[in-house]
């Protein structure tokens, strides 16, 4: 008899503890749920439209959505001229970002406009991070393409600013992920490192290409078109690898201002290894060959953080791209971003 009642009060207990669970599981983080429905059903709508039109051209009919997107009611009406600069400056970006080796790449037609309209929990989010920084609100979009895993900010001044978040880490972030992510972003326009990196970059080339080609002429002058070519990429190189310096210290910067909103540098660690995560399971995905490319990662690559992942993404995607950056990377030590747990001790000890 005792042993039936002590089986009844187990399986109770256990009952309990699993319907618990999944009541809390059902209630966490309400604001991520909603959301990932407003992405569902933008992606659907645009599913939908696409499915409708699909005897019109597709690149037509994407410029067409882009276009429509770049008009959507917000809490701010832009001028017609202030529209026209955002869309050129979105689609020159674009571009920009195919043409880059090191770079990831978007296409413009692909994005989706979120704004109060047609995504307000998400929207909300960006507009209280901005409201904290004093600082106006950016175009916001998210990068419909499997193959864009990251986040980024692109600007000329406050007024002519673009956050993308890809669709991946849009869908699979946690909350507090997506917070942190999107701060992190903020700090990059409110710094205005765009424009600051781009102008370092162009000085440093012109400086010491002047520098060097001064120095060739007064102590080692010679007709060799060899020479030439040597100061030039000289210089290049040099000044790729100072600017890297002062891209990964505006990470930093931008590292700092995101917890100077969030006051949470755990969400970054989160955040890093989320990305890191996707990262690894896109590329997994990509080459068909799971458990050796599991082994091969183990035994050569050994990945601590997204940049060794991008690396290897690279390698099985684009051969030319991959060499050329592994070369430079091992020769002159070009990194743009520090590495994530450099990165995530830094914000443990700001804090």
């Amino acid at each position: 008899m005792w042993h039936a009642r002590y089986f009844n009060i187990v399986v109770t207990l256990t009952i309990s503890f699993l319907f618990l669970s999944t009541l809390s599981c059902q209630t966490q983080d309400p604001l991520k749920q909603s959301i990932n429905k407003e992405l569902e059903n933008l992606f659907s709508q645009r599913a939908a439209i696409k499915d409708q039109c699909k005897n019109l051209d597709s690149a037509q009919l994407e410029k067409a959505l882009f276009t429509t997107d770049m008009a959507l009611p917000d809490t701010e009406q832009p001028s017609w001229f202030l529209q026209n600069v955002r869309s050129f400056f979105v689609k020159a970006t674009s571009l920009l970002s195919r043409i880059s080796l090191t770079g990831e790449p978007f296409n413009y037609k692909k994005l989706i406009r979120i704004t109060s309209y047609n995504a307000p929990t998400l929207d909300g989010v960006l507009h209280d991070l901005t409201s904290k920084l004093s600082m106006p609100k950016p175009l916001f979009f998210i990068v419909d393409d499997e193959n864009f895993i990251n986040a980024m900010a692109l600007s000329i001044n406050h007024k002519v600013a673009v956050v993308l978040l890809g669709k991946r880490p849009a869908l699979n972030f946690s909350y507090r992920s997506l917070k942190s992510t999107l701060a992190h972003e903020l700090g990059h326009i409110k710094k205005h490192h765009l424009l600051k990196r781009a102008a370092l970059l162009a000085t440093l080339i012109i400086s010491l290409n002047f520098l060097t080609d001064t120095a060739k002429n007064y102590f080692i002058p010679s007709e060799n078109p060899l020479i030439d070519v040597g100061v030039f990429f000289g210089s290049l190189l040099a000044s790729l690898h100072l600017a890297g310096r002062y891209f990964r210290y505006t990470e930093k910067e931008a590292d700092d201002i995101e917890l100077s909103v969030t006051h949470d540098p755990d969400a970054l660690d989160e955040s890093l290894k989320e990305l890191q995560f996707m990262d690894c399971q896109h590329f997994y995905k990509q080459v068909h060959a799971r458990h050796q490319l599991c082994t091969y990662v183990d035994a050569q690559f050994d990945i601590r953080n997204r940049r060794e992942a991008q690396m290897l993404k690279r390698k099985f995607s684009n051969r030319s791209a991959y060499i050329f950056e592994k070369i430079i990377a091992l020769l002159f030590s070009i990194r743009t971003h520090p590495s994530d747990e450099e990165r995530g001790n830094n914000a443990h000890q700001s804090t």
